[in-house]
């Protein structure tokens, strides 16, 4: 069987048939997965991909070119080439292959995730990512290049060299590494998670996520600047520094920090929760929510600036600031709190659910539904979409939601049909109507 050239975009023959010897060049894709094919023609080469994962194959021709994806997963294959050049990636998972070819190239990712591999050649230069998790290498060769993302999640790997360059992600999560290289650059993620990290060196600037969740680390390094999100999950931060920049979200929940620094800035979300915070500076300003739930914190600086919600569930908050205006969610539920603020708007969802609260101010404003204990006693408006409550006596509120009722006995005819949905805002209004009908002796 001897083909000098195939141009059809892709080969998909030859499931239980050998290839006989002859140069054999295909301009597009040969995908043999599943085949029986058991060897290849010296002198193969193919532009497109060449996809040989679950077969029999155990030897690769020499001189193999491959202008994209080589993909040998599930093989048999226990050497490559000397001369082996991969213009895409190189996929070798689960692989009985032991060691690399020192001049092998590779265009795009090197993937040996599950292999037995243990040293990788002197100067390698992968144009992609790669990928050595789970496997028992321990030290990387020095002056390594990676194009894209490197993977060393849950192998033996120890330390890192000096000079290593990573242009996309790097991830040790579950590693024994301990310090980073002065020198080290990466472009992207830092995800350090569950590793032994223990220090980080001053100056050190991430473009990504830095996530340091459920390591040792105990204090941040002067000038550290994170573009993406900084994840301080389950450590031991007692403190921020003052210099600290984060560009979009900090969480900090289940630390045992107590303080934030004055002038704080956080681009996303600040994530407080289950931690020791006691206290929060004047200027703090968060761009998303802040999560302060099952925290000891006791009062609000007066000029925080939230760009979306509010979660205060079981803390010990007892009054809010005059005028706070939430362009989102506000969650109460078993704070002390007894009384809300004259002013307070919250554009989304509020939750007073057993808190102490018995009756809202006058000029309250809640954008998308009210979950409460039963005091609340409605009015309606028709018309503009929102219902008007009145709260105890004399109070009115308004709250806008997807339910426009005319009066009384239609949000009543609602309520009580098992058809309709029964979102908190429509319960809360069935029922207060009964309790307002009761104390008035009269249908309303």
């Amino acid at each position: 069987y001897h083909i000098e050239m195939v141009t059809l975009p892709d080969w998909h023959v030859l499931k239980s048939v050998g290839i006989r010897p002859g140069k054999v060049n295909v301009c597009g894709n040969v995908k043999l997965s599943g085949s029986q094919i058991s060897a290849l023609p010296e002198g193969l080469s193919v532009t497109g991909d060449l996809v040989l994962h679950d077969t029999p194959i155990s030897a690769l021709p020499t001189s193999l070119r491959v202008g994209r994806h080589l993909h040998l997963g599930g093989t048999n294959v226990s050497e490559l080439p000397e001369d082996l050049s991969v213009g895409g990636d190189l996929i070798l998972y689960e692989t009985p292959l032991t060691t690399l070819p020192k001049h092998l190239t590779v265009g795009g990712d090197l993937v040996l995730e599950n292999t037995k591999i243990s040293t990788l050649a002197e100067g390698l230069s992968v144009g992609g990512g790669l990928s050595l998790d789970g496997t028992p290498i321990k030290v990387l060769p020095a002056g390594l290049f990676v194009g894209g993302t490197l993977g060393l999640r849950n192998s033996e790997i120890e330390k890192l060299p000096d000079g290593l360059s990573v242009e996309g992600a790097l991830n040790v999560m579950n590693t024994n590494i301990k310090a980073l290289p002065t020198d080290l650059s990466v472009g992207e993620a830092m995800i350090l998670r569950d590793s032994l990290i223990s220090e980080l060196h001053d100056n050190l600037t991430v473009d990504g996520e830095l996530d340091l969740a459920n390591t040792p680390l105990e204090t941040l390094p002067k000038n550290l600047t994170v573009r993406g999100d900084l994840i301080l999950t389950g450590t031991q931060i007692k403190s921020i520094p003052r210099t600290l920049k984060v560009g979009k979200s900090l969480y900090l929940q289940g630390t045992p920090i107590r303080e934030l620094p004055e002038g704080l800035s956080v681009g996303g979300e600040l994530n407080l929760s289950d931690s020791q915070i006691e206290y929060l500076p004047e200027g703090l300003s968060v761009g998303w929510g802040l999560n302060l739930s099952n925290t000891n914190i006791e009062r609000l600086p007066k000029n925080l600036s939230l760009g979306r919600g509010l979660d205060l569930s079981s803390t010990k908050i007892e009054t809010l600031p005059e005028g706070l205006k939430l362009p989102s969610y506000l969650y109460l539920q078993g704070a002390p709190i007894k009384v809300l603020p004259n002013g307070l708007y919250v554009g989304g969802h509020l939750d007073i659910l057993g808190t102490g609260i018995s009756e809202l101010p006058n000029d309250i404003y809640v954008g998308e539904g009210l979950t409460q204990n039963e005091l609340v006693a409605p009015l309606f408006t028709s018309g503009d979409g929102h219902v008007v409550f009145r709260l105890g006596r004399g109070y009115t509120s308004t709250f806008s939601g997807s339910w426009n009722f005319k009066n009384a006995a239609e949000a009543l005819a609602h309520w009580e049909d098992p058809n309709f949905p029964h979102p908190p805002l429509v319960v809360g209004l069935g029922k207060a109507i009964r309790a307002e009908e009761a104390r008035l002796g009269r249908p309303i």
